[in-house]
């Protein structure tokens, strides 16, 4: 009989439960470690999905980006504590919360040529994306034991891409009897004769331009893939005059005197581009009647079509002789030299950031007045030149907020700079007028001569600031064509007023020369005070044709796109 000890040793029964004995603290920490690691995918995957969302959100509130990602991360479940930035010094690391964000504003570049990590960069103007990068501790369920559990990070990039319609300028003023024909008709090169009440309706119309622009393209025989096509065809004058009446609400009181415009032979005789008065912005690609609606850019019918006038003419010289027209004035001669506006820039431009800018034209303007004399100088008449030299307004978006992507409750901010002025009372030359570099010469006026007296005089202020002003326009303002008028508030009451106080004068009266005798000058101030308010009015009428003020400048959101935020990285 063999021994049961040698029998026990042979035996090969058992084999599978000893190796399932031996390989099962393995087998369990390997399973274990799938668990985990399935878990921890799935914390991740819900962090990324957290962080996108959050990316999207915060985009649509740029204003309050930060504590707008910082409440969807806690809504899904990772709750930060705080948000911590970069650049804050002051982040506390010594009690770190479960989950910490970096969420940083900036600017995104749509460029495919460029590598996708360097389209984004942080805290840079202008800002049209938010980046949210998250850090969560992962829970380990049977690892811990022998692993540190992982910090999962995930990072979103969201990009929004809302813009704004706005111009600058300066309404066109309604002015006495015919001095508005006299106006337009040097301007436009027409002979048409407006009545005031048809003056006043040109002033009030206010068009659709996209419906204009498409009747534009069929009047001038473009061919247009899109908008874009519209600008960079050549139009008349009289083309653009008749396609913004197409743009006028039917009935409106305005498309007589606009078509009557239109219909002058000179304005079939002057061409344009539009691209170099218009910048559509993002509307460039639309197709041609696919842009509608109650935010739709809109304009102003006669300040579109002046602009179009001097662009078509490029610099301008107008001179009127107003005569004795005006109450108090034994004659006027005006001469009003307008630039060019500088390359690159618009009179309407689209943009959701600083990338586009709109200006005015810069002007030189000489008003020639000769006022009848007091008793006081003999009552001769007094001679008052006026000569301003203005610089272009400019405004620029400073912001363009849409809440949840959408225009109601929209916020655009617009920078605006009202333009530089350098009055003088002095005399100078038709080509000082022409020359539009700064310290134009000019010599002391002669205000009065008989063979006794005779007085010159000199007098200066400038008027503007160089700081842009912030203007706010809401939806509501958009959507009435609110126009805001931005002052620089240094003048003070008349322009002429101011320059008559600081007046410094040279009389010679037989053969010797005084210095600014106090009589002489009370005469004076006395002679010019009743017409200094008319003298203001043609003052502010000629420059508001190059869209100019003194010291002010007119701003508009002329219309609103938003557009969701989309998730690009």
């Amino acid at each position: 009989m063999a021994c049961p000890v040698s029998r026990f040793g042979r035996s090969e029964r058992g084999n599978a439960l000893i190796l399932f004995a031996m390989f099962a603290p393995v087998a369990l920490m390997l399973l274990a470690l799938a668990i985990d690691i399935g878990a921890v995918g799935v914390k991740k995957r819900e962090l990324q999905g957290a962080t996108d969302i959050a990316a999207i959100l915060a985009a649509q509130e740029i204003g309050t980006y930060r504590q707008t990602a910082l409440a969807n991360l806690a809504a899904n479940g990772f709750e930060t504590g705080a948000v911590n930035d970069p650049a804050d010094d002051d982040a506390d690391t010594e009690h770190r919360p479960r989950t910490e964000a970096i969420i940083v504003r900036g600017t995104y570049i749509p460029d495919p040529n460029r590598p996708a990590p360097e389209r984004f960069t942080a805290n840079t103007y202008p800002v049209n994306a938010v980046k949210v990068t998250a850090t969560h501790e992962a829970d380990l369920f049977f690892a811990a034991g022998f692993m540190e559990a992982p910090d999962l990070t995930t990072t979103s990039v969201a990009y929004f891409a809302s813009e704004a319609g706005f111009t600058v300028g300066t309404r066109l003023a309604a002015v006495r009897g015919g001095v508005a024909n006299m106006l337009l008709n040097e301007l436009f090169g027409t002979e048409v004769s407006l009545s005031a009440m048809d003056y006043r309706a040109l002033l009030r119309a206010d068009a659709a331009l996209f419906p204009a622009l498409d009747a534009l393209s069929t009047r001038a025989g473009i061919t247009a893939v899109t908008y874009d096509d519209i600008l960079q065809g050549e139009v008349t004058l009289s083309d653009l005059a008749l396609s913004l009446v197409d743009g006028l609400p039917p009935g409106d009181a305005a498309r007589t005197p606009l078509s009557r415009i239109a219909a002058d032979p000179a304005m079939a005789a002057q061409t344009l581009e539009l691209q170099d008065l218009v910048d559509l912005g993002a509307y460039s690609a639309s197709r041609p009647g696919t842009v509608s609606g109650p935010y739709a850019l809109r304009v102003r019918a006669l300040d579109m079509l002046t602009a179009g006038a001097l662009l078509a003419g490029g610099e301008h010289q107008i001179e009127l002789d107003l005569g004795a027209s005006l109450p108090g004035l034994a004659g006027l001669t005006a001469t009003l030299q307008i630039g060019e506006r500088p390359k690159g820039t618009y009179w309407l431009a689209v943009s959701g950031d600083r990338s586009a800018r709109v200006h005015t034209a810069q002007a030189r303007l000489l008003l020639d007045a000769r006022i009848d004399g007091a008793s006081l100088l003999m009552g001769s008449e007094v001679r008052l030149p006026l000569y301003v030299e203005l610089a272009a307004a400019t405004a620029e978006i400073g912001r363009v907020s849409c809440p949840g992507g959408r225009e109601a409750g929209a916020l655009v901010d617009i920078l605006v700079t009202p333009s530089l002025a350098h009055l003088r009372i002095a005399d100078v030359t038709p080509e000082t007028l022409a020359d539009f570099d700064p310290e134009a010469p000019a010599s002391p006026a002669q205000l009065f001569g008989s063979r006794l007296l005779a007085v010159r005089g000199r007098s200066s202020t400038d008027v503007g600031s160089l700081t842009p002003q912030t203007v706010r326009f809401t939806a509501d303002d958009i959507l009435r064509g609110r126009i805001r008028t931005v002052a620089s508030r240094d003048l003070v009451g008349s322009a002429t007023g101011s320059l008559i106080t600081g007046l410094e004068l040279q009389v010679s009266a037989g053969g010797l020369s005084l210095y600014s005798p106090s009589r002489v000058q009370s005469a004076i101030a006395w002679t010019v005070a009743p017409v200094t308010d008319e003298l203001d009015e043609v003052l502010e009428s000629l420059l508001a044709l190059a869209g100019l003020s003194l010291g002010e400048a007119d701003v508009r959101a002329s219309g609103l796109h938003c557009k969701h935020a989309v998730l690009v990285q």
